[in-house]
């Protein structure tokens, strides 16, 4: 199986951010695609945060009109329709799968393209659930 941890990470752009990192490796450094966005759980959180860590531990329906769930916004406003990394989240018993990873913009004339890295990642639900544990119980999603 393999291993995600959340780790803060300061920027110039940004007040610091939530990287993924899976088996030791941060994505947004894996993914060139991510390389001008942030993460998706910023610090402080707020309100859109709670949402997606729905969508996260929960499946919840996803903000992006794919039903991907993003993992990095745009650094300079967030807005999802900027342009996301996304991926398919999916919920089999006890193993959380990521797959299907995209840069998705919702721009009339942005690009939607599948990333040139496709890793296909498998948690053990509960070690998935427990690396969002200290986030979720500080905006009261569990």
């Amino acid at each position: 199986m393999d291993k995600l941890q959340l780790k803060l990470r300061l920027e110039d752009t940004t007040q610091g951010f939530l990287d993924f990192i899976v088996n030791g490796e941060s994505l947004k450094e894996r993914f060139h695609e991510a390389n001008q966005l942030v993460g998706a759980l910023d610090n402080p959180m707020d309100d859109r945060q709670s949402m997606l860590l729905g969508c996260y531990l929960d499946g919840r329906a996803s903000p992006v009109s794919t039903g991907r769930v993003p993992l990095y916004f745009c650094h300079l406003c967030g807005d999802i329709d900027c342009g996301v990394l996304s991926v398919r989240i999916t919920f089999e018993g006890d193993v959380v799968r990521w797959n299907d990873f995209w840069f998705e913009c919702d721009y009339e004339e942005g690009p939607h393209r599948k990333c040139e890295y496709q890793p296909e990642y498998s948690f053990a639900l509960v070690d998935y659930r427990s690396a969002f544990r200290g986030i979720a119980s500080k905006v009261g999603v569990a």
